[in-house]
Parts: structure tokens; sequence; C-alpha cells
């Protein structure tokens, strides 16, 4: 099951046109919402300087990829405190989300 998850994740890359692209910031978002709900800023707030993200919108889009093939969803909002913006969504990853991370985690020992 997991190996046909992975490759069904594979072919959405590939339609998406992400082949190449999907790399450590994905895996970095991913990591930061195992097990816990956030919004972009607070997600761009820890991964901040790492993998040269020096701007909320490599998060922004990074997960709207990832919203694309599956890997995460849409869990709620957030009260961001910004008058231009006061509510954010937040992001939960998808069990497609964890195949993911683990073979982004594979690739990256080997």
């Amino acid at each position: 099951m997991v190996t046909e998850t992975l490759e069904k994740t594979k072919e959405l890359i590939r339609r998406e046109h992400l082949d190449g692209l999907v790399g450590t910031t994905h895996l970095l978002i991913l990591k930061n919402l195992q097990g816990q709900e956030m919004c972009a800023t607070e997600i761009f707030e820890k991964i901040k300087g790492q993998n040269y993200i020096t701007n909320p919108y490599q998060v922004v889009r990074a997960i709207d990829q990832l919203r694309r093939i599956g890997c995460v969803r849409v869990a709620g909002k957030k009260k961001t405190g910004f008058m231009a913006a006061p509510y954010e969504p937040s992001y939960a990853i998808t069990e497609t989300g964890h195949v993911l991370q683990r073979e982004l985690e594979r690739q990256k020992r080997l």
C-alpha cells in the first residue's frame, strides 16, 4: 500500500510539472507539520534561514505545491494578528504527506 501511494504521489508530481522541484524545502515543511497544525507564517518562522529560505512566499509556494499533490490539507484557520489578513489557513499533513516525507528522507541519506 505504501509503495502504491508513493507511485501515485510520484505520478501526481509529474502531472503537476513539479518533478525535480520537490525537495529540501518541502521536507522541512512536512517535518514541521508532523503531529500539529500550523499556518504558513509559523512554519516560516521555524525554518527561516535553513536551505536558503529567506522569504515567507517561498513557504507559501511550497505549501501550495504540497496541497496540489495531496500531501497537506487545510485544517482550519488561525488568528495571525496582521491587519491585512487577520486569519490565515492552518495546514496538516496527510497520509500521502507522510509517505512523501519518508521518501525524501531516504533520498537525502543516499
